[in-house]
Order: structure tokens, then C-alpha cells, then sequence
């Protein structure tokens, strides 16, 4: 799915870059997928995990979030 979507992109986009990115990720804390099919055929995804306030990225925003809004709560 990637490749279709992004093979003429940015090199930051490329498919081998991506395995890297995603085989990173899911070795994080937190890490949950979920992927559409129609019928057999994958046709999209999501992923996400959790942040801790520690986390890299935190540190690439560019106007700092108030310290509440990096407090963890306990899962609904």
C-alpha cells in the first residue's frame, strides 16, 4: 500500500525508508495497528503508540506544550 501511495515521493517517503520507520515504531511502547481491508485486499492503515514525556517527539515541536498537557492518564 505504501509504495502505491508514495513511491514518487520524497526520499523520506521512499519504501525502504518506511520499512525502517515502521519496524522502528512498532518495537515502541504502545504500538497499535489497525488495517482496512475490502474483501481480501488491504486498503489502508493506521498506526500510533504511546508517548512518554521523555519521548524524541517532544522535542521537534516547535512551540513547546504546557506541562499538563504531557501528564499521563490512566487509560479510559
Amino acid at each position: 500500500m505504501h509504495a502505491d501511495v508514495c513511491a514518487d515521493q520524497l526520499p523520506h517517503y521512499s519504501v525502504e525508508r518506511f520499512g525502517e520507520q515502521l519496524a522502528r515504531h512498532a518495537s515502541d511502547p504502545g504500538w497499535e495497528v489497525v488495517i482496512g481491508y475490502d474483501a481480501e485486499e488491504p486498503v489502508g492503515f493506521a498506526y500510533a503508540n504511546s508517548l512518554t514525556p521523555d519521548d524524541r517527539w517532544w522535542r521537534r515541536m516547535t512551540t513547546p506544550l504546557p506541562d499538563a498537557a504531557q501528564k499521563r492518564r490512566p487509560r479510559r
